[in-house]
């Protein structure tokens, strides 16, 4: 278990020291959701929220540890809210992520196999089969 508590207080703008200047409109709704996304505290991002950053590749260097470890504490963990879970949206993170990053691959596999049993319980052995054959590239 790795230790985040040192940026769980921050937002993505705040360790990025990047800060995006507000628009009075936005291109898109997705857009304005990032933006606003990026001002939230870590600690405090739901999981729809965390999927959303990381289809659009924000944040990954920081969401992806945490997502890893959470997958790996609950893989059919869902949001409170919606029921977006990281095992169902994962495939949809931006390739960009897996590409710079190698070892996030890796674990997650190592993960996907670890959970085999959970996984196939919940989505039978055909998607399970099939997702591993996506998420091995």
């Amino acid at each position: 278990k790795t230790d985040h508590t040192h940026i769980l207080d921050k937002s993505i703008e705040q360790i990025e020291n990047v800060y995006w200047n507000d628009q009075k409109e936005y291109i898109s709704r997705l857009a304005e959701e990032c933006h606003a996304l990026r001002k939230i505290k870590i600690r405090d991002l739901q999981i729809r929220q965390m999927i959303t950053l990381l289809i659009q590749d924000i944040g990954a260097a920081w969401l992806m540890p945490i997502v890893l470890e959470k997958m790996r504490a609950n893989i059919l963990e869902e949001d409170e809210e919606d029921g977006s879970c990281f095992l169902n949206s994962v495939e949809f993170f931006s390739e960009a992520i897996w590409e710079r990053n190698p070892e996030y691959r890796t674990t997650l596999l190592q993960i996907l196999r670890d959970k085999e049993e959970e996984i196939t319980d919940s989505w039978g052995w055909k998607r399970y089969e099939r997702f591993l054959g996506k998420m091995e590239g």
